[in-house]
Order: structure tokens, then C-alpha cells, then sequence
């Protein structure tokens, strides 16, 4: 067994192949930044390391740390890593190596450059965070026609990501870039995705954490520069708490209180090819967490998320009309499968769609799955609201895309609230001949314009066993026929 510790300026290494002796007192590194910068450094020099800080320090930093280029254990003792107020932007810290462990700390205060991702950690190898703070960083707006920078907390690329009791809170993600042409057209950058996590091509675990209160940036703004192109397509950053792309894993674990960004600005008056202002972009789906893959939440919570608001239309005389808001406030889905088991969706919402001229309103208050399977055992959806379709849960899905399902056992569908179909459940997968099944649930008191228990579109069937149905405003089921307790 190899156990090598790094401590005192990073140049205290116990020699090779010696084994670990309990109780065996190891000197913490000292609470300065050139101590700290040393230690890694040594620490990359001799893979399978521990990195001992001083108990409860806060290591003030001018610039980022070193990257983890080795398997190594930061054991944190309640220390903090900081960005010093004063010092140009930077991330906290990197990490590239499998096998690399971060316990009892807290990173706070990073702030990327423009367009870059991970406010606060980055990682491209296999991390696992245990007992760690990532609170108050951010990452970059983009420059021009730029993406904001993504993953305001923390960014995994490639790799994998695991927390374990831990907090993600009060970060955010870059808005995006401004119009620019590019080419022979133009455009202006979206909002950053992942307000506290985001994970692209890689696996995330969260275990017994907290991930609130987190925020994407907005889409940036159209231009009303000389041949701009004044509508704008950039949407606010998906997913306020999460945003993963691939299997994500939750698990006694809360995202609440995050919110995703808004759809950028559309161009005044004369910005546009027809020479009238420009469209507004649409909302960041995804208030708590947006997934593309595999979605799967045990013994969890996902309350108070928004999605995002539509962008403002350009201004004028002739003014643009506003973005769509966003989808999903609490959960948006992807075409992977979402499994949620004994799980509390409550109190989500979509985004404003807008005020003068507004654009279309969002739908899934409490989950928007789009084009995936959704299975629900146990469990509420309560009081979460929806602009447009399906206040507790909204299913979409077209022709050309996979037909949405939905599989939902032991739930409580209650008190939930949409502007227009499926106050409970609304299902807008075109013709679909498989019956979605509600089984052993209850689906009472929510409202909508039709449908106030459920709407179900042209052609879906829904297949009911030993269910409660029942005073949901003003009708239980579009169309009739499911009304009462089965």
C-alpha cells in the first residue's frame, strides 16, 4: 500500500511505499497561498497523496490553484478556498485525474473568464465531493454571439462527478454574448446551463445534498447595428440547479429555490429584415434540473424551482413580440427515461411569457418530459403552477419525435394549477396507440382552462386502476370518461 501525505509548503512527502501508522500526526498546510500552491504541485508529483489544510482557514487566493493532474485526497478540515475581491477572474480550482477526492471544504468566490465554464470547480476526470460548500461563484457572460459560461458551481466535462452531503448554492452562469455577425448571418450567444451543476458528456451523482438558490444567465441581446438580424434566438441557461446531459442520479436529496434565466432582448425598430423590431428569445427550461439523459430521483425534492421568463420584444413603434417562457419548472426530461420514486415536486412554476405582446407560456409546472418515458411510484406533485399545459405534469411529444409515456403508481397529484389543458397530468403526444397507465393515485382539486384533473391529446388512452379522480375544476377529464374512483 503507497500512502503519501503532503503538508507543511508541499515538500514534506513520506517516502514511497511506506505504510500508513495510525494515529501517526501529519502537519497541515499553512494557511497561505504559496503553502497551498506548493502542496498541490507536490501532490501532482506523486500520485495517490493527501493534501491536509489547516482546520477551519480561509486560504485567500490572487489565482487559480494548480491543476490536479493526480489521484489525490484534499481532506479540507472546514478550511475555504477563496478568490480574493480584488483579483482579476479566475475558477477555483481543476481537476483532471481519476481518483481525486475533496472532503470538508468550501470554494467560494470564483468567477471564470468570459464564456468559460466552472465558476468554482472544474473537473474532466472522476471527483468526488464529500461534506463540500460551493457557494457564490459564477462564470462568465459570453462575448459576442457567445454562450455564457456554464456550470456556475461546478462543471464536469467527460468525466464523473459524485457529491455526497453536500451544498450547492448561490451560483450562477454567464448571460450570453450580445448579437455579431457571424458569416453571412448573425446571432447572439444563449444564457450558461447549470446554475449550480453542469455536466456535459459525463455521469452525475448527488447524494444527501442541498442544490438551491442557484441561477442561470439570460440570452444575450439583439443588436441594432446595421444589417443586425434584431430578433432574438438566444434562450435564458437551462437548468437553474442542474443541467446534465447524460445519466444523473439523485438521491435523499433537495434542488430547491433556483431559477433559470430569461430569453434575450429582441432589436428595436428597424433591427429586423422586415425593418420592424425584433422577436424576444425564449425562457431557460428546467427551473430545478434539466436532464437529457437517464433521469433518476429517490426520496427527493424538488420545490420553488422557475423556469425561465420570455425575452422582451424589441421596441418601437411596431414592437417585437416576446420569447416563448420556458418549459419545465421544476424537472424538465429529455428523450432518456425519468424515474422518480417517492419523490415531492411542489410549489414550481414556468416563466412569465411575457407582458405587451406576449409569446407562448410554458408548460410542466412540476415536470415537463419531452419525448421520454416517465415513470412515477409514490410520492406528491402539489401546488406547482403552468402557463399553458399540464400544471402538475406535462408530456410532449410530435410525429417525428418518440412517442412520451407515462407510468405513474402511488402518486398524489393535488392542488395544482395550468392556464390552459391538464391541470394535474396534460399529454400532448400526437395519436399515440400505447395506454399510459395511473395506478393506485389520487388526482384531486387541481384546475385549468379544460381538463382540470387530465387532458389527454388525440388519440392517447389512459389505462386506470383503483384511482381517486375527483373535484378538479371545471371538469376531471378531457376527453370524459375518467372521472371518479376506479
Amino acid at each position: 500500500m503507497l500512502v503519501r501525505s503532503v503538508s507543511l509548503l508541499g515538500s514534506s512527502v513520506l517516502a514511497a511505499g511506506a505504510l500508513a501508522v495510525p494515529g501517526t500526526a501529519v502537519a497541515p498546510v499553512p494557511c497561505d497561498e504559496a503553502s497551498l500552491v506548493a502542496a498541490v504541485s507536490a501532490a501532482n508529483a506523486h500520485p495517490g497523496s493527501s493534501i491536509d489544510l489547516t482546520e477551519g482557514c480561509t486560504y485567500q487566493l490572487t489565482e487559480a490553484l494548480p491543476a490536479i493532474s493526480a489521484a489525490t485526497t484534499v481532506n479540507g478540515h472546514h478550511a475555504t478556498l477563496a478568490r480574493t475581491q480584488t483579483a482579476a477572474p479566475f475558477r477555483i480550482l481543476r481537476t483532471d485525474a481519476a481518483g481525486v477526492s475533496i472532503l470538508d471544504l468550501s470554494v467560494t468566490g470564483g468567477h471564470t473568464a468570459p464564456g468559460e465554464d466552472g465558476g468554482g470547480i472544474l473537473n474532466t476526470g472522476a471527483l468526488v465531493l464529500t461534506r463540500v460548500t460551493i457557494r457564490g461563484n459564477s462564470t462568465g457572460d459570453g462575448p459576442p454571439a457567445t454562450d455564457g459560461g456554464a456550470g456556475g458551481g461546478v462543471f464536469s466535462s467527460g468525466g464523473t462527478l459524485s457529491i455526497a452531503d453536500s451544498t450547492v448554492t448561490g451560483n450562477v452562469t454567464g448571460s450570453g454574448g450580445p448579437w455579431a455577425r457571424v458569416g453571412t448571418g448573425g446571432f447572439a450567444g444563449s444564457g450558461g446551463n447549470g446554475g449550480g451543476i453542469g455536466v456535459r458528456q459525463g455521469t452525475l451523482t448527488v447524494e444527501r445534498s442541498s442544490v438551491g438558490g442557484n441561477r442561470t444567465g439570460n440570452g444575450g441581446d439583439s443588436s441594432a447595428a446595421p444589417g443586425a438580424e434584431g430578433d432574438s434566438w438566444a434562450h435564458g441557461g437551462y437548468g437553474g440547479g442542474i443541467w446534465s446531459t447524460q445519466r444523473t442520479t439523485g438521491t435523499d436529496s433537495a434542488v430547491c429555490d433556483n431559477t433559470a434565466g430569461d430569453g434575450g432582448t429582441g432589436g428595436p425598430v428597424g433591427s429586423s429584415p422586415s425593418g420592424s423590431a425584433g422577436h424576444g428569445g425564449p425562457g431557460g427550461n428546467g427551473g430545478g434540473a434539466y436532464v437529457a439523459g437517464t433521469a433518476t430521483f429517490t426520496h427527493s425534492m424538488l420545490c420553488r424551482n422557475s423556469s425561465g421568463g420570455a425575452g422582451t420584444g424589441g421596441s418601437g413603434t411596431a414592437r417585437g413580440y416576446d420569447g416563448n417562457a420556458g418549459d419545465g419548472g421544476g424537472l424538465w426530461t429529455g428523450s432518456g427515461t425519468a424515474t422518480l420514486a417517492d419523490t415531492t415536486i411542489t410549489d414550481n412554476r414556468t416563466g412569465s411569457p411575457g407582458t405587451v405582446r406576449p409569446g407562448t407560456p410554458g408548460s410542466g409546472g412540476g415536470i415537463y418530459d419531452h419525448t421520454g418515458d416517465l415513470t412515477v411510484t409514490g410520492g406528491r406533485l402539489a401546488r406547482n403552477r403552468s402557463g399553458r399545459d399540464g400544471g402538475g405534469v406535462g408530456l410532449h411529444s410530435t410525429r417525428k419525435q418518440p412517442v412520451a409515456h407515462f407510468r405513474i403508481t402511488g402518486a398524489k397529484i393535488t392542488g395544482n394549477l395550468a392556464g390552459g389543458n391538464g391541470g394535474g397530468i396534460a399529454v400532448s403526444s400526437v395519436h399515440d396507440t400505447a395506454a399510459h397507465v395511473l395506478a393506485d393515485s389520487v388526482v384531486t382539486g387541481n384546475t385549468a382552462a379544460r381538463g382540470g384533473g387530465i387532458h389527454l391529446g388525440s388519440g392517447n388512452t389512459v389505462q386506470l386502476d383503483h384511482d381517486t379522480i375527483g373535484g378538479n375544476r371545471p371538469d376531471d377529464c378531457v376527453p370524459p370518461g375518467c372521472g371518479g374512483s376506479r
